[in-house]
């Protein structure tokens, strides 16, 4: 949440809106769509893969009709052991 307040990128109502779901949530990225799943409610949007790297992606989405840059951290566990 402390990324989310300093980007300035979100409202403190949509900072709240996502912090309700944080730790909750399940999303599903397929082809180029992602697929969140906070418990019942289940939506579904486009993305672009804006940026790739060994440890993380950036994608490309929309809020409230307005651009959005996620950066999503890859953590491996357990791999080559």
């Amino acid at each position: 949440m402390a990324c989310l307040r300093s980007t300035g990128v979100y409202s403190p109502e949509q900072r709240e809106k996502i912090g309700s779901v944080m730790g909750k949530m399940k999303v599903v990225f397929t082809g180029d769509t992602a697929v969140s799943e906070p418990d019942d409610h289940n939506t579904s949007e486009p993305f672009k893969i804006a940026e790739q790297e060994a440890g993380h992606i950036v994608i490309l989405t929309n809020l409230a009709e307005e651009p959005v840059r996620n950066r999503i951290e890859l953590l491996l566990t357990g791999v080559g052991r």
